[in-house]
């Protein structure tokens, strides 16, 4: 059963020791996500991989009211990895560009962190989905944008995840990225000292 885009996800992101990458690659494919997809039977998983991160990145789809065995956030690194970064994100919007197209199977996922304190949420929200997704659309190989606020504490206290769907990564470097990141209203944020995000480009794998 495909569990509905509109829902909750379980974020696994693992980071190998780059030294062992092939022993990496046997534990993170043969025992880490066995062991997720065993104690989350129904959940779709689509994978990535970052290699300036030497990661690994799997998205699993939980549906609208997830209920998770204790274990699953239970996990901890092997030899052969240097941190696993797991939690539970909860479905805030999501937005399609005019040509979205099959958007969920992009080659690239670029999840955007912030750590919004509260009293700013409502106006991060506004401007977000108002004007910054407005102007990335423009732009014809950004598909669509899922937002999300993280329901765990996060070790670098991240509360919102951006999770953009590419075409192609020349979008990163497109006038209409140039354009959303340079108007009066982003730069106003762009002043506050909590906007500084983390920026990740992940490669479709499966």
């Amino acid at each position: 059963m495909n569990a509905p885009l509109s829902g909750s996800i379980l974020f696994d992101s693992v980071e190998a020791v780059r030294a062992d990458t092939i022993a990496f690659d046997d534990w993170h494919g043969n025992e880490h996500l066995n062991e997720v997809c065993r104690l989350l039977p129904q959940a779709l998983e689509r994978r990535y991989a970052s290699a300036p991160r030497a990661s690994m990145t799997s998205i699993f789809e939980l549906g609208a009211e997830p209920s998770l065995p204790a274990e699953v956030m239970s996990a901890q690194p092997a030899p052969t990895a240097r941190s696993i970064e797991r939690f539970i994100a909860h479905p805030l919007s999501t937005q399609h560009g005019p040509d979205a197209g099959n958007w969920i199977e992009a080659r690239i996922a670029y999840p955007v962190f912030f750590a919004v304190p509260q009293q700013e949420v409502s106006e991060f929200n506004a401007w977000y989905e108002e004007e910054h997704m407005n102007l990335l659309f423009g732009c014809s190989s950004w598909l669509a944008c899922r937002r999300f606020w993280i329901a765990q504490p996060h070790p670098k206290g991240w509360t919102h995840l951006a999770l953009h769907y590419l075409a192609d990564a020349s979008a990163l470097r497109s006038p209409e990225r140039d354009a959303a990141r340079s108007t009066p209203w982003r730069d106003q944020l762009a002043a506050r000292p909590w906007f500084k995000g983390d920026y990740r480009v992940l490669h479709r794998l499966a």
